[in-house]
């Protein structure tokens, strides 16, 4: 069942996620920026998959359910889609090391904010929708 596959999915990300924030605890920027900027690019890869998976799976899946699942899918694809666009811009500001190197500080603070909204997202889908599968 593709409940599973989100599951997955969701571990990867927050494994990404960790790598990047144990990179940036080392306090050398400039010389993990490479891969900084390489660990960010893969973290892009795996919320595009399940962004997917979730467009083609999960909310099909809810509206076919019931009016409430179908609301609750409808407002977290909604939802999703800004946090998505707030990654892209974050993303494009990050994924080279010159860009990390040049707002190095800009970086990790940027870094710790969408990085929190990520998990926020992750957890409430873990906690609030994916009991309903």
């Amino acid at each position: 069942m593709y409940k599973d596959n989100l599951k997955r999915q969701h571990k990867e990300i927050r494994a990404s996620l960790e790598a990047i924030l144990c990179l940036i605890g080392q306090n050398n920027i400039s010389d993990k920026a490479l891969e900084l900027a390489r660990e960010i690019s893969s973290l892009s890869g795996k919320l595009k998959v399940h962004l997917i998976f979730e467009d083609n799976f999960l909310y099909p899946d809810l509206d076919k359910r019931n009016n409430k699942l179908k609301e609750i899918g409808q407002a977290y694809k909604k939802e999703m889609q800004d946090i998505g666009h707030k990654f892209m811009e974050y993303k494009d500001n990050y994924n080279t090391r010159g860009k990390i190197v040049a707002k190095a500080e800009a970086f990790v603070k940027d870094t710790i904010k969408i990085f929190e909204l990520l998990k926020e997202r992750l957890d409430k889908e873990d906690r609030e929708l994916y009991p309903y599968l």
